[in-house]
């Protein structure tokens, strides 16, 4: 969308748009890969979610910032917004969100790490998601994959990246 400055979620044959309301993922995984290759893009990506993180004060990224079209996903699962992949906290893409803050704001992104490590401290972490309201835990599905903060930690802060013949280090450490 680039009057929003953000990518949308997908485009259908017929050129309809759906998912432009912010979807962590997709804008995490176009910035963490490299398919956004505008640092004016990027920065305002990660701006915007960053204030609207503050704004909300939630302690990991939403599956999306704003609700789905209408009708989009499961009626009975995804409605009303916020609820599961229309607007839950889902810990599977802290790595990737991790990857995409250390770069240029290696604090944002370790704060988030440590709010994950909070919440592991409070209730072990044992669930699939968090809902976006009261940020409790709901789910048990075994992919959770709430580890992947500390992989964040250790690949974008730390920096440690094995590779196939050597180990390449690019810390973006912070005080």
């Amino acid at each position: 969308n680039p009057d929003k400055k953000w990518y949308v979620h997908w485009r259908e044959k017929d050129g309809s748009v759906y998912g432009n309301n912010l979807v962590s993922m997709v804008n995490f995984l176009a910035i963490g890969y490299g398919i956004c290759d505008d640092p004016g893009r990027k920065e305002a990506i990660l701006n915007n979610m960053e204030e609207l993180m503050q704004k909300e004060k939630l302690f990991i990224w939403p599956s999306c910032f704003f609700p789905y079209e209408d009708s989009v996903g499961l009626i009975n699962v995804n409605y009303p917004y916020p609820n599961y992949e229309n607007g839950d906290l889902f810990l599977a893409w802290a790595e990737l969100g991790t990857r995409c803050y250390a770069e240029k704001h290696p604090v944002t992104a370790l704060k988030y790490i440590r709010n994950v490590i909070n919440q592991y401290e409070m209730d072990g972490l044992a669930h699939q998601r968090y809902t976006r309201v009261k940020q409790t835990g709901a789910g048990d599905d075994i992919l959770s994959n709430n580890i992947m903060a500390v992989v964040g930690l250790y690949r974008n802060i730390y920096g440690i990246r094995p590779q196939y013949n050597r180990l390449y280090f690019e810390p973006h450490v912070t005080t």
